[in-house]
């Protein structure tokens, strides 16, 4: 009885609203039949085995086809409405009642209420929605029906919630906040194993410490707010072909080793009762294909470390560019170096892993955390085949300290292919005039504390040094190989400090980055760098006394941009032989390198008088090497310098003091 007057009230409801609804539309509006359904009485049962298999033999949800909307094209072309259809509708109308309030009598929650106000349930026909709306209704109904789907097979919501991706995750989010808020210290790592595409996340002082989060898309990268900062400073790509070199290049600084070459080398070392191999040599063609072979997993690190904006903005004056770029540029010269070497390589035959460290604050700090935070990729590292460590300005002293303490904890490594490529590295500390210019005033008592850092470098007794220095000894002992690249006419950095002067082993390898170049400048430095890499022990201070006079670069490219940079680092890595004998690392002291703050007369002109004869000194070890083309290299050189006409200053001052090259005459070399 109650049934049939809930039908009754249903039926006046709708016809009213029917005739409301008439009235408003001004082009006659089809209300759409709802297919009859044979099996719409088995809905009365009270079994939920019954809906179940209502369910599944008829393959739509009851009640309702979803399909059936009522379209802004319907309103406008269809026919009359048929007064037929509505006792169709009636008995539809009596089934939805009955079945609300049998799922409400059974369920109390929300959701058994929302199939009531589903439009296609009432006998009015709905207005033309927004789509926003259309697919909230759409959800609505869809969480209800599988609400009741879900309790019937034991799915439940929880199930869903697991497979959500880790971008809406509270530890992504913590993380993101960290990085993107942090005023003061911040250190975090990207890991990856297809170039960035989708990394792992893990941020100190979050959840994800110990438990990285994976991030689908590098547009989800947390940006910190000195990274967007320094991302303004990035110079516009010039117009005009700059032709960027890399000078010693690894070929034609090393000769082939040779077995004659070994048998002298243990000859000598028995004969003069002490070891006579001051450099290293090249692998032969079926060395470097061997060993091209056995590479099968690679870890590329990048550590970077951001400065204060500010500083970066005075000092330095260029982008410093982020970890995730060095990793990315490592990554293309180890598939060029070896696709030059392997005619086979496939590059899904070799697996590389890169693991980007970024920070902010104090280099004592980032050591200790950075380290903390690769403990999650200790497996990655011990199984690694060769590890390329990638460090750029300050953050140098980062990456060795840090790979210091891998080699400590993990005794696995002391046997791995590792190398350290450092740019325009900070060993010796910036320009020491910078520190004059610096209003510590303008800088919070941590950024105060950073930039004193810097300058740290310069003492040999301060606390930085000595711990850099200790890593240094530390990394050699273990046949740890490392370049030095320069930049030269870096705003920052000295050359003296970039080459690290002060340490002196084979295992070193120097060369400069260039974008417009001075001809006999660029052949001068080339061959002190030659050099320094065949194990000569002194440049007679040429560099020390071209630092500050070379003019500052404008080029658009930086150094780690230049994938020459990393090519010629992965040559030296991977090319070079090892020491037949082992030797200890020599660290001179950093004074006789450094470049003091005066710049009185007394010093220009023992500039004056010093550079002639250092270069006549430099010259004469020159010709002490052969397979270097030496003499062709000093008549370049002088050739050069003949036609050298600078109009820069300083360069000026350079070309007086060597006017007697003018009539310098080869017959004078004993050539």
């Amino acid at each position: 009885m109650s049934l049939s007057n809930g039908a009754n009230h249903t039926q006046s409801t709708t016809t009213d609203n029917s005739n409301q609804l008439t009235e408003e539309i001004s082009q006659p509006q089809v209300i759409k039949e709802v297919p009859t359904n044979t099996n719409t009485n088995d809905l009365t049962k009270t079994s939920a085995y019954s809906i179940f298999s209502w369910y599944n033999n008829n393959n739509t949800p009851p009640l309702i086809d979803p399909q059936n909307n009522v379209t802004d094209n319907d309103l406008h072309t269809a026919e009359p409405a048929n007064n037929e259809a509505l006792p169709r509708n009636n008995t539809t109308t009596q089934t939805t009642s009955w079945y609300s309030f049998y799922r409400s009598f059974l369920f109390t929650t929300s959701e058994s209420h929302a199939i009531e106000h589903i439009p296609l349930l009432q006998e009015t026909t709905p207005l033309i929605k927004e789509n926003s709306q259309e697919e909230e209704t759409t959800n609505t109904y869809t969480s209800s029906y599988f609400g009741w789907f879900s309790w019937i097979t034991g799915n439940s919501q929880e199930t869903q919630e697991d497979d959500a991706p880790d971008e809406s995750s509270e530890a992504y989010l913590a993380a993101k906040v960290a990085i993107e808020t942090s005023k003061e210290e911040c250190h975090y790592i990207f890991k990856t194993n297809d170039d960035f595409k989708s990394y792992e996340l893990s941020v100190s002082g979050t959840s994800t410490e110990e438990n990285p989060v994976h991030i689908r898309s590098k547009k989800y990268k947390p940006r910190s707010m000195n990274e967007v900062l320094e991302k303004s400073l990035k110079k516009p790509t010039s117009p005009e072909e700059i032709h960027y070199k890399v000078t010693p290049t690894f070929d034609s600084n090393y000769r082939v080793i040779t077995t004659k070459t070994k048998l002298r080398i243990i000859s000598n070392d028995l004969i003069c009762g002490y070891k006579t191999e001051n450099h290293l040599y090249k692998k032969t063609p079926g060395q470097i294909l061997n060993k091209c072979k056995r590479l099968k997993r690679v870890v590329i690190i990048g550590v970077h470390n951001f400065l204060p904006t500010k500083m970066v903005r005075a000092l330095i004056g260029d982008y410093t560019g982020t970890s995730m770029e060095y990793v990315n540029m490592a990554s293309k010269a180890v598939k060029s170096w070896l696709s030059s070497n392997y005619l086979d390589y496939n590059e899904d035959d070799i697996e590389i892993q890169g693991i980007a460290i970024e920070g902010q604050g104090r280099i004592s700090k980032s050591v200790e955390v950075s380290s903390n935070l690769l403990n999650n990729y200790k497996d990655e590292i011990s199984n690694c085949d060769f590890m390329f460590v990638v460090g750029h300005l300050t953050s140098n002293a980062i990456a060795i300290n840090i790979l210091a303490n891998l080699l400590h904890s993990n005794h696995h490594l002391r046997h791995k292919k590792i190398a350290v490529l450092s740019m325009a590295g900070n060993f010796l500390g910036p320009f020491p005039s910078h520190s004059l210019k610096v209003v510590y005033r303008a800088y919070t008592q941590l950024e105060n504390e950073i930039v004193r850092e810097m300058f740290e470098f310069e003492k040999k007794d301060s606390g930085l040094s000595i711990e850099l220095n200790e890593s240094m000894k530390l990394l050699i002992s273990y046949n740890i190989k490392f370049i030095f690249t320069s930049s030269v006419g870096n705003p920052f950095i000295p050359l003296y400090s970039s080459m690290g002067l002060s340490y002196d082993h084979p295992n070193i390898y120097r060369n400069v980055f260039e974008g417009e170049s001075i001809p006999f400048i660029s052949s001068l430095l080339q061959l002190i760098c030659v050099m320094k890499n065949l194990g000569q022990q002194t440049d007679y201070n040429i560099i020390k006394d071209f630092s500050d006079k070379l003019e500052t670069s404008k080029t658009t490219r930086q150094i780690f941009q230049e994938e020459k940079v990393y090519i010629e680092a992965i040559k030296f890595a991977l090319e070079s032989t090892n020491l037949t004998h082992q030797n200890k690392l020599k660290i001179k002291n950093s004074k006789n390198f450094v470049i003091t703050t005066s710049n009185n007369v007394t010093d220009q002109l023992q500039f004056q008088n010093n550079l002639p004869w250092s270069l006549r000194s430099l010259v004469n070890d020159i010709l002490k090497f052969k397979h270097i083309e030496n003499k062709k290299k000093i008549i370049d050189l002088i050739t050069e310098f003949k036609q050298w006409e600078p109009t820069y200053k300083q360069y000026r001052d350079i070309k007086y003091c060597l006017e007697a090259l003018n009539d310098f005459e080869l017959n004078e070399l004993n050539i």
